[in-house]
């Protein structure tokens, strides 16, 4: 009789300690998450959102791995089941160049540590925002004219220089479309100025190829023929 109850005591235990493992298991096969990601360079900075979704409701934590820090915690969330959210949102997550992966898995016990048994989901992607914003043509154009007046110049070499930008500028800014195309023949006449005091030897060769080559990318910002 005593053989018997322990027997039946011993089955009770093994009972109540794998029911709650095999519901666990269940619970994270059933789960299907995902992380999406999407941004765009935006003034030399990645703008972007970060999208997850497939998680039971309850805490979720959302990480950035990057190689110095090695780790940061973005964010600790609630989701139904799924959420968005905006990036940068702090001063940690500006990005501009490299290779990050964001993770966001279920924190039930509130702990920041992705243990056994929660779910996760992580995304990497690959960002190059190095490249400087381009400049409105009538502020590249503001640029040469400054570039000008830096130069060691002659004054009326520099107002023969100049005069054809000033105009083009102008016409730009006029709120008048039409007259957009003729922006580039002003260019053209500046590069033939350039041009023609190069071959007096009034002005050096290193400084026309830099002014030609600035006035050459110009037109092509603006689709000139």
């Amino acid at each position: 009789m005593i053989e018997t109850k322990m027997i039946i005591l011993i089955f009770i235990m093994l009972s109540a300690s794998t029911t709650p493992l095999m519901i666990l298991n269940q619970y994270v096969q059933a789960q299907s998450t995902t992380l999406t990601i999407n941004y765009a360079c935006e003034n030399g900075v990645a703008m972007g959102t970060i999208t997850v979704s497939g998680f039971a409701e309850g805490n979720t934590v959302l990480t950035r791995n990057d190689i110095q820090p090695p780790l940061l915690f973005l964010a600790t969330f609630i989701v139904p089941s799924s959420g968005s959210f905006t990036f940068p949102s702090t001063g940690t997550d500006v990005l501009v160049q490299g290779t990050f992966t964001y993770t966001a898995f279920s924190d039930p016990n509130n702990n920041g540590i992705l243990d056994p048994g929660e779910v996760s989901a992580s995304n990497t992607i690959t960002i190059d925002c190095s490249e400087p914003p381009t400049l409105p043509p009538p502020q590249q154009i503001q640029n040469l004219i400054n570039t000008i007046n830096e130069m060691n110049l002659a004054s009326s070499i520099r107002n023969s220089l100049t005069a054809p930008l000033n105009q083009a500028v102008n016409i730009l800014e006029n709120n008048n479309p039409t007259d957009d195309a003729s922006v580039c023949n002003k260019l053209n006449a500046f590069i033939q100025q350039v041009n023609a005091q190069t071959q007096n030897n009034r002005l050096p060769q290193e400084q026309s190829n830099q002014l030609i080559q600035a006035a050459q990318s110009i037109r092509n910002a603006l689709n000139c023929s």
